[in-house]
């Protein structure tokens, strides 16, 4: 560990740290004090206490496990030396933003190792144990400065660093370089598949406390392709079976936006398949629907872009073809659209040309998808459904017939 790291963090939690026997009775004294006389809350947890609290404790405030924090920490300096201990506390402290320690954390702020950090960005990293959302950098960096600036101020007085030293990190900006991994996100039936396998595994304390990075076979290119083909299958199936009508309805007018933004949050999770839209106008005449969408903006959808909406009777037998807007859609009518330049080989004439729209609809059909490495047996790609339903994943909890799969059983047994 840097030198001037370990400083920072001595300065910002326990500058008795290598005298005291493993609590610091003046400091609880000055706690005692300043909890009993004012509003602020003060805690006087030297590190040790704070290694004993982490690894061998729950973080319950009562009186009763205080004393026990008070009694293990003085085990543990009998057991331990002080930079044994010092190396638990760093490597183990959460730093906010998913990290556990400073090395995790350097890498998590500023995209550099440990050795690399200026005296400025050791006292921010060492601002952070006290409460980590609330001087997250990221987050908030006004209130993440002026705590770096405490620290500071405190490195200076215990002479750590030259007054020269401080005011020079002291103007200097937070210069963060967040690092954004990529996660599960995109990935809902996977990531959630592996959540309930490495909690199987390891438990709720090591999922969700033990600081795992989790690396795992998915591609993500293979996963965004995976997707498209699930929704583009169940779309083009959809649509042979006709159009089953609006999604909503709104009786005013007047109230379309409210009633679009609110299905636009529910159905957050297939906003790459469409999103909804307000029929605010329908024109025979000049074969086009005027549409309402999120955020107050308005579309088109031409005659062409819905001509495959025929009414959906049964599962064999569809309405008449459609000739105009008003077979297919109402004013007030609440439906899912898709710009026409993302679908270019649908419709080509309209490349380059925005606000124009194709009316779709959500699948009622469902679907799943697994992509595996033949040689190795990796997942490269899981989708477990159309995406508005992602509490039951299809590919890996849903039980089916095996079809076809089973004739090479039943053909080689009687050969």
């Amino acid at each position: 560990m840097p030198e001037e790291l370990i400083k920072a963090f001595l300065a910002a939690e326990d500058t008795s740290f290598y005298n005291h026997p493993g609590f610091d009775l003046k400091g609880i004294a000055r706690a005692a004090i300043t909890n009993l006389f004012s509003s602020h809350r003060q805690g006087a947890s030297t590190i040790t206490q704070q290694v004993a609290k982490t690894f061998l404790l729950s973080s319950e405030r009562t009186y009763t496990r205080k004393i026990k924090e008070l009694i293990l920490a003085q085990r543990i300096e009998k057991t331990l030396t002080k930079n044994q201990i010092l190396e638990l506390y760093l490597n183990q402290i959460y730093l906010g933003n998913g990290a556990y320690g400073v090395a995790a954390a350097a890498l998590s702020y500023y995209q550099k190792p440990l050795s690399a950090l200026s005296v400025g960005q050791n006292a921010m990293l060492a601002g952070l144990p006290r409460a980590p959302a609330a001087y997250n950098p990221v987050i908030y960096p006004r209130v993440a400065r002026l705590r770096r600036d405490v620290i500071l101020k405190r490195m200076e007085a215990e002479n750590f660093i030259s007054q020269e030293e401080a005011a020079f990190a002291i103007q200097q900006g937070l210069d963060l370089n967040p690092y954004k991994p990529k996660t599960g996100q995109g990935a809902f039936a996977f990531s959630e598949h592996i959540r309930r396998d490495i909690l199987a595994k390891f438990g709720a304390d090591e999922l969700y406390e033990g600081g795992l990075q989790v690396k795992t076979t998915l591609f993500p290119k293979f996963q965004e392709k995976a997707k498209k083909a699930v929704q583009n299958g169940l779309r083009a199936y959809d649509r042979r079976h006709g159009y089953r009508g609006p999604y909503a309805r709104v009786a005013l007018l007047t109230t379309w936006q409210a009633r679009v933004e609110e299905v636009f949050q529910e159905q957050r999770r297939i906003r790459n398949f469409a999103i909804p839209a307000a029929v605010l106008e329908v024109n025979d005449i000049q074969k086009f629907v005027k549409i309402g969408l999120p955020g107050g903006k308005e579309g088109i959808i031409p005659l062409k872009a819905m001509v495959w909406a025929r009414a959906h009777i049964s599962a064999d037998k569809l309405g008449p073809r459609v000739k105009k807007p008003s077979d297919v859609l109402r004013i007030g009518d609440i439906v899912f659209v898709k710009p026409l330049h993302a679908l270019k080989k649908e419709y080509p004439d309209y490349q380059g040309k925005k606000g124009f729209y194709s009316l779709e609809q959500i699948p009622k059909a469902e679907a799943a998808l697994v992509a595996l490495d033949a040689r190795t047996g990796a997942v490269r790609a899981m989708v477990g459904g159309f995406g508005h339903k992602v509490d039951f994943n299809r590919a890996i909890q849903a039980k089916r017939q095996p079809g076809s799969s089973f004739k090479p059983f039943v053909y080689s047994y009687a050969l």
